[in-house]
């Protein structure tokens, strides 16, 4: 497969990948993403790296622990030149690991990173805490993280971070009305 064909393969998997659109959005969310980095699940391969390295990105943060598989891919990463950073996350990141994300943003500039994690939440909230201590308004972070579809544990992990009270639960559905027992059928 020649450069080219993987490039428009990747320009599909933008459209479809809600990940990766939604950080590369121009002026998504009142600027919530304007110049972030890429977002997005695991790299599954050196072809994926390779890309990524044709566009630009020098390092990986990956926020997966080794149990979920980042072996394969530090080893790949260091073979073909790139910074592999692993901080790992569980649960709420920790203020730490945002800490030297933003680190590694101011250092490299946003758009030579790739943050990823297994799914894309993990990496988007990591994001999301990134831009709350740059300044960026809670209401633009939380509306674009929620327009995105990060979810709602990890909005309120946000909402937390930002000192916003939790969003409102939801109004549980009305249970389905009961239906009526099926006629008897004529032999």
């Amino acid at each position: 497969m020649n450069h080219h064909a993987i490039t428009l393969l990747l320009a599909a998997l933008c459209v479809v990948c809600p990940m990766i659109a939604w950080a590369q959005a121009e002026g998504g969310a009142e600027g919530f993403l304007v110049g972030g980095p890429a977002l997005g699940g695991p790299v599954e391969g050196e072809l994926d790296l390779i890309t990524l390295r044709d566009q630009g990105v020098r390092v990986i943060v990956d926020l997966r622990h080794p149990e979920e598989g980042t072996q394969g891919e530090s080893e790949a990463a260091a073979r073909l030149g790139f910074v592999y950073v692993n901080l790992p996350v569980r649960g709420a990141a920790s203020p730490a690991v945002v800490r030297n994300v933003g680190v590694l943003l101011d250092a490299y500039g946003p758009e030579q990173v790739y943050l990823h994690c297994k799914s894309g939440q993990r990496a988007a909230e990591v994001w999301g805490r990134h831009q709350l201590n740059r300044g960026v308004a809670p209401e633009a972070v939380i509306a674009g993280a929620s327009t995105w579809g990060l979810s709602e544990k990890r909005v309120g992990y946000l909402r937390t971070h930002a000192g916003l009270p939790p969003a409102a639960p939801t109004a549980p559905s009305a249970p389905a009305a009961p239906s009526a027992p099926a006629a008897p059928q004529a032999p």
